[in-house]
């Protein structure tokens, strides 16, 4: 995890998360990026070096997990509808929010409650998830990383040491799951630019840095009022 990392022990962020589950509205004088990324294209690095800049707070499958494990749930559950999973039926949303038949539509409206609690206390990246779906009409940005695949393939090589075959296996699982949880979730697609206010291609961009700084002038540009 990164320096970003928020400190989910906090009961005092515990208590400012459901407190804006209930009842906040995104706050549009503060940062609010979504990021999403192909599999080794650079997106975690690149949010991470943003969020240094900015001094912005990550959200990410690792902070959901351990945040649904703070309220209780047994990260096995959660791993039921992981990205890697790609399974509908949210245990850790269910045991949360509570009550009635777990349905896609249902688990959207948490979803769209949970982004809505981090977009309301702002200065933040949300990663991954289909953030950019819910956050459409909010974000600061919305950003997709992607990369050529035999590229992509070779930096998760490189990343963690293992064979091209082995890596091929990783990228395609991690990208086909991904896009399965947004479609059924958001009935979106990840692939379809028009979802992003801006995609970025690092076959060639593959300085993390020069992309974040990219990124936050394109941001800088916008209307929001922010920065």
């Amino acid at each position: 995890m990164t320096d970003n990392k928020p400190d989910i022990c906090s009961s005092k962020l515990l208590e400012l998360i459901r407190k804006h589950m209930e009842s906040g509205k995104p706050d549009r004088t503060k940062n609010v990026f979504t990021l999403s990324g192909m599999p080794g294209a650079g997106s975690t690095e690149i949010a991470r070096i943003m969020a240094k800049k900015l001094d912005l707070k990550i959200y990410n499958k690792e902070f959901i997990r351990d945040f649904s494990e703070f309220m209780g749930i047994n990260r096995s559950a959660f791993d039921l509808v992981s990205e890697e999973k790609g399974d509908a039926k949210d245990f850790w949303l269910y045991r949360i929010f509570g009550g009635g038949e777990v349905t896609n539509e249902k688990i959207r409206q948490h979803l769209d409650k949970f982004f809505y609690a981090l977009a309301s206390m702002g200065n933040c990246i949300v990663v991954g998830r289909g953030g950019h779906v819910a956050l459409k009409d909010v974000a600061t940005l919305r950003v997709h990383i992607v990369c050529e695949k035999d590229v992509s393939i070779k930096r998760i090589m490189k990343r963690n040491s293992v064979s091209y075959q082995e890596a091929e296996q990783r990228y395609k699982k991690a990208l086909a799951s991904a896009g399965r949880f947004v479609w059924n979730i958001y009935n979106s697609r990840l692939n379809e630019a028009i979802n992003f206010d801006v995609v970025i291609n690092t076959t060639k961009l593959d300085d993390p840095e020069y992309v974040a700084d990219m990124l936050i002038e394109a941001a800088q540009r916008r209307n929001f009022g922010v920065f």
